[in-house]
């Protein structure tokens, strides 16, 4: 299944739940960085990381339901490495920074 799909069942999921999650505003880590990096190098992170941005803010145009508000996308999506600890500290700064403008 890949990111877009995972993506738009996880939005159906909330908007079952409680359609007022969709319109929060969130971000999106994208684990298994590792094998990006083994596959391509890490020049192909940037360009994977625009498309895949680009992939999920169209998903959440298209999950978003008739008379709804328009549809909130991440407002970040970070590539992460569970295994090996990649990008975490990114992943923690994007929090604490969305934390902090929420408080603001």
């Amino acid at each position: 299944v890949d990111v877009g799909e995972q993506y738009a069942i996880l939005r159906r999921e909330l908007q079952l739940y409680n359609p007022d999650y969709l319109a929060r505003p969130h971000l999106v880590a994208l684990n298994k960085l590792d094998t990006l990096l083994q596959a391509e190098g890490p020049a192909a992170l940037a360009p994977e990381t625009r498309r895949l941005t680009a992939l999920l803010a169209a998903a959440a145009r298209a999950s978003a339901a008739p008379g709804d508000g328009p549809p909130t996308s991440p407002f970040a999506v970070l590539p992460i490495s569970g295994m090996k600890g990649k990008g975490l500290r990114a992943l923690q700064e994007a929090i604490a920074a969305a934390l902090a403008d929420h408080d603001a």
